[in-house]
Parts: C-alpha cells; sequence; structure tokens
C-alpha cells in the first residue's frame, strides 16, 4: 500500500491486539496539486514571492495533517 501518493484517502487499523475496535484513519491529500505547489515559478520577483506564499500555505496545509495524523498515533497508543 502506497500511503504517500494520493491514491490512498483512508485506512482501517485494528486498535488493539485480540480487539475488534476498528479505527478508520482518513489520510490527507498531500501531493503538489492539492497543495497548490505545481506550477511555482521564481523567475521573476513577483512570482517568487507568489511562490514563497503557496509555499507558506502548502506547509500549514502538512502540518495540520501531521497533527491529525500524531493525535490517532497517541489514540492507538493509549489503547494498547
Amino acid at each position: 500500500m502506497k500511503l504517500l501518493n494520493g491514491t490512498v484517502s483512508s485506512v482501517r487499523v485494528q486498535v488493539a491486539p485480540g480487539s475488534s475496535r476498528i479505527l478508520s484513519v482518513a489520510l490527507p491529500d498531500t501531493t503538489t496539486p492539492t497543495l497548490g505547489v505545481d506550477s511555482c515559478r521564481i523567475d521573476t520577483a513577483v512570482n517568487a514571492c507568489a511562490a514563497m506564499a503557496s509555499l507558506d500555505t502548502a506547509l500549514d496545509s502538512i502540518l495540520t495533517s501531521r497533527r491529525h495524523i500524531g493525535q490517532i498515533q497517541e489514540v492507538l497508543r493509549c489503547s494498547r
């Protein structure tokens, strides 16, 4: 299963060994088109500033996704 190429939108995880609890985890789409950084250009100062703004927004999105995944990891860790 390729989790980071944008083709998997969610996974199901057994919460603890021997448990019947299943947690469905939504995975964010972090491909460059979705993040809006697939067409960034830095050939002029104006384009470079726009690219920096796009990269800042993309980074915020990735950090939010990482926080979400970290919260799920903590749920799984506490469920042992």
